[in-house]
């Protein structure tokens, strides 16, 4: 190192009483670095041929009930925040407690309100998942009663045919 080198290190070790930091060895790359992924491009399953689409009717009409069972806890909840708020009267003969019970009664027809769209809301969608399961069964019964009725026709076609190739 030269002396003025030395001159700064001495200086600097006298006022902080220690040396600068040495530098840290540069990091040597050994390699490239991961080559880009290709995105993946997802299409959608062709449903033209039979089996490729599953509709399992059990699971629509199993949430749809478990959404009924969710409507009638939000009622009970509906109600109860109703049947609290009729209390809060009292409040009135306190200047502080009038302005909380306002408050609190306005909270308390909005959760009343925000509740009832919800209930309608989740009421409209369990009656729309029940309706989806039954009109997938009636789809599947009809579907079911005109291949029966094709197959009936062309057995019967059949054997005509089989009768007059005996002439």
């Amino acid at each position: 190192m030269s002396s003025i080198g030395d001159f700064v290190d001495a200086f600097v070790d006298g006022v902080t009483g220690s040396s600068p930091p040495e530098a840290a060895p540069v990091p040597k790359v050994t390699g490239a670095p991961p080559a880009a992924v290709a995105a993946t491009k997802w299409t959608a399953p062709d449903a033209s041929g039979d089996g490729q689409f599953t509709v399992h009717r059990d699971v629509l009409t199993s949430v749809s009930r478990g959404m009924h069972s969710d409507v009638a806890e939000l009622d009970a909840a509906i109600r109860g925040v109703q049947a609290a708020s009729g209390g809060l009267g009292s409040l009135s003969r306190w200047s502080t407690g009038t302005a909380f019970g306002a408050n609190v009664i306005n909270a308390c027809h909005g959760f009343r309100a925000v509740g009832t769209q919800a209930t309608d809301t989740q009421t409209s969608a369990a009656k729309g998942l029940a309706d989806t399961a039954s009109s997938y069964e009636e789809a599947e019964t009809a579907n079911r009663q005109a291949i029966s009725g094709v197959g009936s026709q062309l057995d019967g076609a059949g054997g005509s045919v089989y009768t007059a190739g005996g002439i």
